[in-house]
């Protein structure tokens, strides 16, 4: 009897023993190959170029077929000596094979405002095609170096393509992938973004009149995962060579296209390249639960950060759980906002207000300069990143 029964409890103990280990990898069963590899196709480009200013731009002729602007010859875009302009034109126009090269140096800004961009994405491994979504800043001021080429030899009269620039532009996203059978990914992109065609190929073939060359190249957290990724988390890189039109500068150069009898600036714009919208995003899954990762404040090349009025505040972590942005210094804590995190895991952006700033400055009695921490608190996770007081 008591052997039937130690018998009975010991098959009872194998067969719950068995099916917790057939739970167990079920749960962290290891991923087919290439399950890493996605295809992202976005316009990025038309995104950066939304955002992007210039200002006024000399240039100087390094070759000319054409008397009224000779080698060694300024020229600065918008035109200011509209005679000179019009005399240029005039010549440009009566001389079929006109052609004059210039090289031009200009300040370049391009606006820190968030930016949505999606398009979509696959993954053959997994057999998954969905969309694909960033919410993106790109902060920056930075000189470029262009070629400008204008002339009746041109299909559109004049051609403009950006070779190198003093700086990077800084690009940080949340991003999501969401899948049609459920699965999806959440996770924060962080990086630069290379400017000029020493950088990238992707101008050549470009009919725009401006193009600006790009080469993006960004770290990938993942803090969330659902359906056949779910369980796991992981790191990996996006890469993406896009480029845009500039059209401030194509507006200064749409009177010299009409003036030579070659086509707008507006059917010019239409025309963007569409080979390089597709990107590639590797991505190094382990076994993991969601983790908090901060999106902004964007930190700077030189490791600074800084939160003040008007500073956005953005993280990407666990899935509709309650979560907060704080402020501390020492053992003090000044809560900006609470709220709960949106079902793919993406926190809302927040834009700190006069108000919570001078509150976060009386409660940790804190003045400009000061050396803070931020930290994100969602569910049981959270992050910090040191800022200083703007």
């Amino acid at each position: 009897m008591h052997a039937k029964r130690f018998v009975s409890v010991v098959g009872v103990l194998l067969s719950v023993a068995a099916t917790g280990v057939m739970n167990s990898v079920q749960a962290s069963a290891a991923l087919p190959t290439g399950a890493g590899d996605f295809v992202p196709v976005v316009d990025l480009g038309s995104a950066l170029g939304d955002l992007a200013t210039l200002a006024s731009t000399p240039c100087k002729v390094g070759s000319s077929n054409i008397t009224e602007l000779k080698v060694g010859d300024s020229l600065t875009l918008p035109a200011t000596d509209l005679m000179k302009a019009l005399a240029v034109a005039n010549e440009l126009k009566a001389k079929s094979d006109s052609l004059v090269a210039l090289t031009c140096t200009a300040s370049m800004t391009v606006a820190g405002s968030e930016k949505s961009v999606s398009g979509t994405v696959r993954n053959a491994a997994l057999g998954l095609s969905g969309t694909f979504a960033l919410k993106c800043t790109f902060r920056q001021s930075l000189q470029i170096d262009a070629l400008l080429d204008i002339g009746s030899s041109l299909a559109r009269g004049a051609s403009v393509v950006v070779r190198s620039a003093d700086k990077q532009i800084p690009m940080t996203c949340s991003m999501t992938a969401n899948f049609g059978d459920g699965t999806s990914i959440t996770g924060s992109v962080d990086g630069f973004a290379d400017v000029g065609s020493l950088k990238s190929d992707s101008c050549v073939g470009d009919t725009r009149v401006s193009c600006v060359p790009l080469a993006v190249s960004a770290k990938v957290t993942v803090t969330s995962t659902a359906g056949k990724l779910a369980g796991y988390t992981g790191t990996g890189t996006y890469t993406l060579t896009p480029s845009f039109t500039v059209n401030s500068l194509n507006d200064s150069l749409s009177t010299l296209q009409q003036a030579i009898g070659k086509s707008s600036v507006r059917a010019s714009r239409a025309m963007a390249a569409a080979s390089n919208r597709e990107g590639s995003l590797k991505i190094d899954f382990v076994p993991g639960t969601s983790r908090t990762d901060i999106v902004y404040p964007v930190v700077a090349a030189d490791g600074s950060s800084t939160v003040g009025t008007g500073s956005l505040i953005a993280a990407t972590g666990p899935r509709k759980a309650k979560c907060s942005y704080a402020l501390t210094s020492r053992k003090r804590a000044a809560t900006i906002v609470n709220f709960v995190s949106s079902t793919t895991g993406v926190m809302p952006t927040h834009t700190v207000t006069k108000k919570q700033y001078d509150a976060a400055r009386k409660t940790l009695t804190a003045k400009p300069g000061s050396a803070l921490t931020l930290v994100v608190a969602c569910g049981k996770t959270r992050a910090t990143q040191s800022v200083t007081l703007g």
